[in-house]
């Protein structure tokens, strides 16, 4: 079966906004976590689990919106993660160019400090 392009396409907006969405909770939750909480072990969570818990604070579901929720969100789950993994690898490609493509642009002490916020936020890719 062969996915229209224009659905890939809409796929990939889709789950970029959705990412950068999820990345932004999950940067501001470290900016207003106090520094007691610092001794914490964060636990990986899904994407899923992660707007469900953002629904439920800014939202404020009640027991039963949850439960739906969540069992829409499990009911599509193997479609988004099917989807994913057709977009990941041109999506990581993309990220990289972007990357090295800014690291360009910048002096060597700026690169230096763009490599340790790239490695900070995003381990594993370096530009």
């Amino acid at each position: 079966m062969t996915i229209p392009l224009w659905l890939k396409g809409t796929l990939l907006l889709g789950m970029t906004a959705a990412g950068g969405c999820l990345i932004g909770m999950g940067m501001e939750r470290r900016r207003a976590r106090a520094p007691s909480d610092a001794h914490l072990v964060v636990v990986a969570t899904s994407p899923a689990s992660l707007l469900l818990r953002h629904l439920e604070t800014e939202v404020r579901l009640d027991s039963a919106q949850r439960r739906e929720i969540s069992s829409i969100l499990a009911r599509h789950q193997a479609g988004i993660d099917s989807a994913w993994r057709h977009l990941q690898p041109n999506i990581k490609a993309t990220l990289d160019s972007s990357l090295r493509e800014i690291a360009a642009v910048l002096d060597a002490q700026q690169r230096e400090t763009f490599r340790r916020m790239v490695a900070r936020h995003h381990p594993g890719v370096l530009p």
